[in-house]
């Protein structure tokens, strides 16, 4: 708890602590989310990312700032990410910071904007390509540019089962059920003790109107998460379908 006091007294007194390294802020940043402060880790790292956006642990960092993100309390306003962009025009990990602020409050055409001029200035990290892709899906935009941006990210973390799980979804949402399918199955491969990973394929037999399949799917999810609700949900939607 001291060290937690500290840095919270550091911040909080407005001192300088540029002379630290950014890597050593980011491990900083880790120690004190696992302390439980939250907004105090999302700080240190925004700080960290300043002068070592372009490090090779930045990836790694914006991953976490991504997760610490989304709690909407661990946003500053939206006016000191303005200011930072302001300060730092070519940071492309400024750009991320300001599109993710603007991804919050809804305003997802400026954060499509910002996560490009991210990428423009060399953040071509997954994190950057994934919030972009979710950005244009939640404008509607045609799936097949979502999907462009998912499988940027996918190709740059080929294990990450999540990002799989939202290429399968959007490609549910663009109305090719099989190429979804495709992308669950490789989802699964690497992943098959994960439950939702099979309420997910659940959904797309359904789609496919494979109810036995989708049955399958919903049962397997149940009994590797007994009571999961979601598996439930699918489970009782296909026997709607099949009465």
């Amino acid at each position: 708890m001291q060290d937690l006091t500290r840095v919270v007294r550091i911040l909080s007194n407005g001192l300088d602590i540029s002379d630290r390294s950014a890597q050593s802020l980011y491990i900083q940043a880790q120690e004190i989310l696992n302390l439980g402060d939250p907004i105090t880790s999302t700080r240190l790292i925004e700080q960290g990312l300043l002068s070592g956006w372009q490090s090779m642990w930045a990836g790694e960092a914006l991953e976490l700032l991504a997760e610490l993100y989304e709690s909407p309390d661990n946003f500053q306003e939206l006016s000191a990410y303005e200011a930072l962009v302001a300060e730092h025009p070519e940071n492309g990990s400024v750009h991320f910071m300001h599109g993710m602020a603007l991804f919050e409050i809804g305003q997802l055409q400026e954060a499509i904007l910002n996560f490009e001029y991210a990428i423009q200035y060399g953040l071509k990290v997954q994190t950057t390509y994934i919030s972009r892709g979710l950005a244009k899906q939640g404008l509607g935009i045609y799936f097949m540019q979502v999907a462009a941006d998912v499988k940027a990210a996918i190709e740059l973390n080929p294990e990450n089962l999540a990002y799989r799980s939202i290429l399968a979804s959007v490609y549910l949402e663009g109305g090719v059920p099989e190429a979804a399918l495709t992308e669950i199955n490789t989802a699964l491969k690497l992943g098959p003790d994960d439950p939702e990973l099979y309420v997910n394929r659940s959904r797309i037999y359904s789609v496919l109107d494979q109810t036995d399949q989708a049955l399958v799917d919903a049962d397997a999810a149940l009994s590797l998460k007994p009571g999961l609700a979601i598996a439930l949900a699918a489970r009782g939607s296909i026997f709607l379908l099949i009465s």
